[in-house]
This record gives C-alpha cells, structure tokens and sequence, in this order.
C-alpha cells in the first residue's frame, strides 16, 4: 500500500505525489492519503510514503527505521566536516567549493562562491557537510538518470541546454561500477562540462526521489521495489 501525503485541506502535497496518485491508479495499486499528523495509524508496517522529504523522515520514525543512506554521494573525492569548517575552509582559501549535507536534504548542495546563503540560515554550524572540489570547466547540462536493477531506465534533463545528452557508454560504466553495493533503485544526477566532459554531480536513493518526468507506473515501481528493499 501507498501513503500519499495531503495537506489539511486533503491536497495532494507536491508533484511527487500527484505522480505517484497517477501511476498506482495505472498500475491498480492501493494507496491511501494521509497528513503528515495521521502518519502514526499507519505505522509499523510496510506502507510506501511518498511526501515532502519530513514526510517520509517522519514514517521511517513511526517505522522504527533510520533513513538508508547510499554508499556514497558522488563518485568525486570528497572531505566531511563540519558546516563551520567547511565555511572557514572557504574563507580561508578563498577557493569556490562544493557544499553538500551528509543528512539527506537538510539543504541542496551548491557551489559556495563567497556569499551569504539564506539556505544555510538556521543550519547548525555542527552539522556535517561533504566538501567537493568544483569541476574544472562549466556545466552545460544537467541530467537524472534512473537506475532499476543495475538498468538504465529512463534519462531526463533537469537544467542547462536540453539537446545536449550525457555520453551512454559513461553511464552504463558508472551502473556497472555501481553493481554490488547500491541498491535496486536509484537515480544517478549527471552533468557535461564545456569542455565536453561527462561528470556525476551526485547519486540519490529512490525512497524520497523527485520525477523529472519518466512514466509514473514506472516512477511507483521503482519506489515500491526499493521500499520492499528497505523492509526485507
């Protein structure tokens, strides 16, 4: 079954869920609607939530679940530390540096280029973060693959020029590399560079996705499959 959150006023909360509404009609699976408060008549069990990212954080507490974190967020060297030591590393070194929580959407990750960001405004400075090295030349384009048993099953663009598609056999290496520790269902976000290279921006678990426009009998598909996953 599928929970899929609403507001006070029993509207579907965000386009994920309209998506996923869609695709268990199509696929004739139950679900029901629940706010964020009715979470606890729905838990322990094996319910799907789909919501805001709290939504979900929300059923895996009432599940008596931490939220499963990839193996890794990239596949780029990174350093974690602290959200102040990564602030004073960038002060410091004056060096533009990409900033990424290690807690599941506690911001978007972005490049820090020196400015004060209303994202980190009430960010404790304890909080840990994972420091990247910006690419080496611009990003032209951005893509999400979606990745079901080690597949890849639908590509769309995100940002930056859409006639411009990443590299496939670049893909499929990184699936393959990615073969015996990631899970059944995950999307990898891809990007090229001006100078024509192809780069993995950042890898995301499928249990709190967003669908940037593959079919939703498929998009409900991979999420029941990797919440099955995450409850065997």
């Amino acid at each position: 079954m599928f929970v899929l959150q609403v507001d006070n006023k029993g509207i579907p909360y965000n386009g994920e869920v309209y998506c996923a509404y869609d695709g268990c009609i199509q696929n004739e699976w139950y679900y029901e609607f629940s706010t964020i408060e009715r979470l606890i008549d729905y838990y322990p069990s094996k319910a799907i939530p789909v919501g805001s990212i709290d939504f979900v954080r929300e059923a895996f507490k009432e599940n008596n679940k931490e939220c499963p974190k990839l193996p890794s967020n990239s596949n780029r060297p990174s350093i974690k530390m602290t959200l102040k030591e990564a602030l004073e590393l960038r002060a410091s070194s004056n060096t533009n540096l990409f900033i990424k929580p290690t807690f599941a959407k506690e911001f978007t990750g972005f490049v820090h280029e020196g400015y004060s960001y209303t994202c980190l405004n009430h960010i404790p400075s304890h909080s840990e973060v994972l420091v990247y090295d910006v690419f080496p030349s611009p990003i032209l384009t951005e893509w999400r693959a979606y990745i079901y048993r080690h597949k890849i099953i639908d590509i769309r663009n995100y940002s930056g020029d859409f006639f411009l598609l990443p590299d496939k056999e670049y893909i499929e290496t990184v699936v393959e590399l990615n073969r015996t520790s990631f899970p059944v269902a995950y999307s990898i976000d891809v990007a090229v560079l001006e100078n024509g290279e192809n780069v993995v921006v950042e890898y995301n678990d499928f249990w709190a996705l967003g669908n940037y426009g593959i079919p939703n009998w498929l998009y409900v598909k991979c999420l029941r499959a990797r919440w099955l996953e995450i409850n065997t």
